[in-house]
């Protein structure tokens, strides 16, 4: 599956989150986090390969962000059978390099209407030499730090719209984010090989 046609699937989806129809939501609930800038909201995302899928949501109403994570084998290959419980995926790489890439991160930054703007997205190695069901939880908990760091970032407008929460959010570098966490979890000689899909202009 290409960018594109995941990136539709995404758009899919987000248009139910916000569509009217209730009954036809594709996602529920499954944590919440309050903050006193905003709440972050662990839900569950039907699209093929998620992984894990967290919603902030600011106070201030402007906007909320969108955070993946999606298994980058299931995106890019075709499912061959299990081994010992394991899915075992036939992949078609778009470069000979994405065999060591093992995750795709995203982040969305999505309108009050459902319109919604790619902030960052790029394939990614957050296993390393680490295979297993356990270390298949190390990348969940790599984004679930990067969306819970949301509710730590204080709202100071009386110092000036530039510390507040929405603008303090606006310049974030998530991806320098994720690399900083994954190395604190995977070894600080780890590489990433980061491959950056999109990466939106600085919006202040």
């Amino acid at each position: 599956m290409d960018f594109q046609t995941w990136i539709k699937q995404i758009a899919a989806w987000i248009t139910q989150l916000f569509g009217w129809r209730v009954q036809k939501r594709s996602s529920r609930v499954i944590k919440k986090w309050y903050g006193k800038s905003c709440a972050v909201v662990k839900m569950s995302r039907n699209t093929f390969a998620a992984i894990a899928t967290y919603r902030i949501i600011g106070v201030c109403g402007d906007g909320d962000y969108l955070v993946t994570l999606d298994h980058l084998q299931r995106l890019q290959g075709t499912r061959l059978g299990k081994f010992n419980g394991t899915p075992l995926y036939l992949g078609k790489l778009e470069e000979p390099s994405d065999r060591f890439l093992t995750h795709r991160f995203t982040v969305f930054y999505i309108l009050p209407n459902g319109d919604f703007q790619i902030v960052c997205s790029a394939d990614c190695d957050l296993l390393g030499n680490g295979r297993g069901a356990l270390t298949e939880l190390v990348p969940i908990r790599m984004v679930t730090a990067i969306a819970l760091k949301s509710l730590k970032i204080p709202d100071l407008p009386n110092n000036g719209e530039f510390f507040s929460w929405r603008h303090q959010m606006l310049r974030r570098d998530w991806l320098a984010e994720l690399e900083e966490i994954a190395k604190n979890e995977l070894g600080r000689e780890h590489n990433l090989k980061m491959r950056v899909l999109k990466l939106q202009n600085k919006r202040w």
